[in-house]
């Protein structure tokens, strides 16, 4: 980060401490020496003390951005976890660009891409003065326990051994087989997908009544497929972490997300098919989003140590921030950030709401850009085969990933979908869902036979579709995520929410 002036990055830690003494994850730190097992401890009070950067003369002849860039290079530098906060605040004076720079490497166990997202948020509101009122902080204590007390060990064993109990051959894609890299050989690149192909991307999800994550699974399955010769693939998906966690758990600070196996066939099954089954495999993977990622790679039939998969996808929601919350930043700009994985192969996608970006870290001897052509073609091949042959095989698409693709198909609007005419909803409770989707989703009137997906829901929406159902019906709160994911129309969902009443 970069700041006009010193006092400006001096206020920023300011409101920054005010933030970590809001927060419980944010006070936190692991001890374990003379314990049986590491345990979390919650400081009453965590400072974040700011760190000057001293010059030398061995370093004279670099620039001062670099000099803090090499100062907290993942691949070296450490943070001590036994201390609260896990985050350190290192700054420089870069007198010949008249600026003062901030680096905060944060280690992993306290935050998530969201977690980032609401600390900017808190941290802005309490730019904007010392009276600032904040709503109160969620514990991170309550999503452990949800964590620890929801679905039951034997329950997520069963899942696992369902899902990957005949995998005897791990997804290794680019053969790519160490998944304990440190992140010092990581290419990096970024490709935003043009207005057009997000604009259809979007479309075929709302017309096959799945959200856009879906989609780009799939896509993802097929760039595996066509770099392993395999079209019974495995990889890593992360999931939110905060659909399982109870009320407020969207906006808890906190390491909530989790990563976890995802299989996809695509066998001779055509593209619509493999998106409805894809849609399937994430929303009952949701269920199990707490289970570890040991756990499951223990229910494969692969030997003990061999590596199940060595790929991810990270699909984020990173909504635009408004104007107006951009003006609290005067004199101070984000000038660059870091992540890192010890997975060889990552894909992240960010979807901003109005268009969506591709970004890959992979092993510089396979090139990141070229694993972003072969995932933009893979989308968009994705989207045609959706708009023009629902019925093709799916490995073909993944066959011909090295082919020059065609053009995004023009798709006619949702009114010719084949959609049943609308009829208003029924009875009391259809009433009040409608209410609810109509909040949620702005439009103007539901259909009790209209799709939550086909309206433009997604994965946030539905988790705020589930906490609005348990507060509207009485014992709705044995409903979960999987019942919203799988009810086909409004006239569906109530019946299950009726249901789990009785």
């Amino acid at each position: 980060m970069s700041f006009d002036s010193r006092d400006r990055l001096e206020r920023f830690v300011e409101s920054f401490n005010r933030v970590i003494a809001r927060h419980d994850i944010l006070r936190t730190a692991i001890v374990w020496e003379g314990l049986r097992e590491p345990v979390q401890v919650v400081c009453r009070e965590a400072q974040l003390t700011l760190q000057w950067l001293d010059g030398d003369a061995a370093s004279a002849s670099a620039s001062v951005a670099d000099r803090l860039n090499a100062h907290v290079d993942p691949t070296g530098y450490r943070i001590d976890v036994r201390r609260a906060p896990m985050i350190d605040a290192v700054a420089a004076h870069d007198a010949a660009q008249q600026r003062w720079l901030l680096q905060l490497p944060s280690h992993h166990l306290i935050s998530d891409h969201t977690t980032l997202e609401l600390l900017m948020d808190e941290i802005t509101a309490v730019q904007k003065g010392p009276d600032v009122a904040l709503r109160p902080p969620v514990p991170f204590r309550r999503f452990v326990a949800h964590a620890r007390l929801g679905v039951a060990q034997a329950e997520h064993e069963a899942f696992f051994t369902r899902m990957l109990g005949d995998v005897s051959q791990p997804t290794t894609p680019f053969g790519l087989t160490d998944v304990q890299c440190d992140g010092s050989d990581v290419d990096d690149a970024q490709l935003p997908i043009d207005a057009a192909l997000a604009s259809q991307l979007r479309l075929q999800a709302q017309r096959h009544g799945v959200s856009p994550a879906t989609l780009f699974h799939l896509a993802w399955a097929m760039v595996l497929a066509k770099a392993t010769g395999q079209d019974d693939v495995v990889f890593g998906t992360v999931l939110f972490g905060r659909m399982q966690a109870g009320e407020d758990a969207e906006r808890a600070l906190g390491l909530c997300m989790n990563m976890l196996p995802l299989r996809i066939r695509l066998g001779t099954l055509g593209v619509a098919q493999c998106v409805q089954e894809t849609h399937a495999a994430l929303a009952q993977l949701m269920q199990h989003e707490h289970a570890s990622l040991s756990l499951a790679q223990r229910c494969s039939a692969l030997p003990q140590g061999a590596p199940l998969f060595s790929s991810l996808l990270n699909y984020r929601h990173s909504p635009r921030r408004a104007p107006e919350a951009n003006a609290a930043w005067n004199g101070i700009e984000f000038v660059s950030g870091q992540e890192r994985s010890n997975y060889p192969l990552g894909l992240s996608v960010s979807d901003f709401g109005d268009g969506f970006a591709l970004s890959v870290q992979v092993s510089g001897s396979v090139g990141a850009a070229r694993v972003c052509e072969h995932m933009w073609a893979s989308v968009a091949n994705v989207a045609n085969a959706l708009a023009r042959q629902p019925q093709r095989p799916a490995r073909e698409l993944a066959a011909q990933l090295a082919l020059q693709q065609e053009p995004v198909a023009v798709v006619p609007r949702l009114a010719s979908s084949g959609r049943v005419a609308h009829e208003a909803p029924q009875g009391v409770l259809e009433h009040a869902l409608a209410a609810l989707w109509t909040e949620l989703l702005g439009v103007r009137r539901v259909s009790r036979h209209d799709n939550f997906f086909q309206l433009g829901g997604d994965s946030l929406l539905s988790l705020k579709l589930l906490l609005g159902l348990r507060a509207l019906v009485p014992g709705g709160r044995r409903l979960v995520l999987a019942d919203v994911m799988k009810a086909e129309s409004l006239a569906d969902l109530a019946a299950l929410a009726a249901g789990a009443v009785d």
